[in-house]
């Protein structure tokens, strides 16, 4: 059977180990379903996860099996912000499945897709979702499918989805699905905030709180007291979205949720006009996704940099971070990242600034 066209962003050309090459063998649903539900997170902290799929990844032979291991890795590393790292494995494991392997073949686009949402590729995400939905008969693949699918439609703008999200909620508390109702929760509360109705929006960030309060839900908590810290933001509560956004950047594992925490904190006092408390922020942002791999945040921080020295009359400063974001957002363009948002913002700054 020929493979479903995927998305070039998970094609990269560098290769990833000979010893991951995989061979051409069955694998089957129970198995799909167990790694995804272990790399949804649900009884280790997201480095402790990766660490015991990769134990699991040297005892497998059958490549189904390896290839879902590998898709619970990549969810690893995007988790804690390392895309290109967590794209480049899916693409390999998607390209060395078997034409028996339709069950971690949808696993492994449902990831894809989880991965297109996060830099913003809804039209992608919505497409992979159809391929999805049609390989697997698994109940509980579907149901991923269907949260992931509401999610990408939530966030292109029809907040409708409020109800739907309520009753795949209902399916994950049923099979206690911890993690994964944590998140139907926050991704409620969301679009409340969304549609301005802050009152349903904390009364879902509370009930994803509740979920999270034991140690090995850390990180969901963390992007929750983000999520809070933006809330408190939309309030006018100034001091208040400080302190969650601080409250993040202390516990967060993932240098994705950590660093952004760090730029909104600098966003804040970009707001109230204080440039130099916002550099120093948007500064360690900077430092923390360039070390860490999360590229696609870089632009945003050079953004404001730029911006902040600008206002001070630092023009080569200026000049310089305006450079640096984006020749960075023309890359992750060619590397097929969706050019909107800052990525476009800062392509099209530094020509203004320079045309000045």
């Amino acid at each position: 059977m020929k493979l479903l066209a995927i998305p070039e962003i998970f094609i990269q050309s560098s290769q990833m180990q000979e010893s991951l090459i995989l061979p051409d063998v069955d694998s089957n649903t129970r198995w799909a379903e167990f790694i995804a539900h272990l790399s949804q997170f649900s009884d280790l902290p997201i480095p402790d996860t990766k660490f015991q799929l990769e134990e699991l990844l040297d005892y497998q032979s059958k490549p189904g099996n390896k290839a879902a291991i590998m898709t619970g890795i990549a969810r690893c590393s995007i988790g804690q912000g390392r895309l290109f790292e967590g794209a480049q494995m899916l693409g390999q494991a998607y390209s060395n499945l078997s034409q028996h392997d339709n069950d971690i073949r949808a696993f492994i686009l449902l990831e894809m897709v989880s991965f297109l949402a996060i830099i913003g590729s809804y039209d992608n995400a919505l497409m992979l979702l159809q391929m999805a939905s049609s390989l697997t008969n698994s109940k509980y693949l579907l149901k991923i499918a269907k949260y992931y699918g509401l999610i990408n439609v939530g966030r292109k703008g029809d907040q409708f989805v409020i109800d739907e999200l309520k009753l795949s909620a209902e399916y994950f508390k049923e099979i206690n699905q911890q993690s994964t109702l944590a998140y139907h929760y926050k991704n409620i509360g969301n679009f409340y905030r969304l549609l301005n109705d802050f009152e349903n929006t904390q009364y879902f960030y509370n009930a994803a709180l509740e979920i999270t309060k034991e140690k090995m839900y850390k990180h969901i908590r963390a992007a929750i007291y983000h999520d809070i810290g933006i809330l408190r933001f939309r309030e006018n509560k100034f001091d208040e979205a400080i302190d969650f956004l601080h409250k993040t950047k202390e516990i967060a594992e993932s240098y994705y949720t950590k660093s952004s925490a760090i730029g909104n904190i600098g966003f804040l006092y970009y707001q109230k006009e204080k440039f130099t408390e916002s550099i120093n922020y948007f500064q360690e942002a900077l430092e923390i996704q360039t070390n860490n791999g999360v590229f696609n945040l870089v632009p945003g921080s050079c953004l404001y940099l730029g911006s902040c020295h600008e206002k001070l009359g630092q023009l080569n400063r200026a000049n310089f971070y305006y450079e640096k974001g984006s020749q960075l957002a023309l890359e992750l363009t060619r590397r097929k990242f969706p050019l909107k948002g800052e990525l476009q913002t800062v392509i099209n700054k530094y020509i203004s600034f320079l045309q000045d």
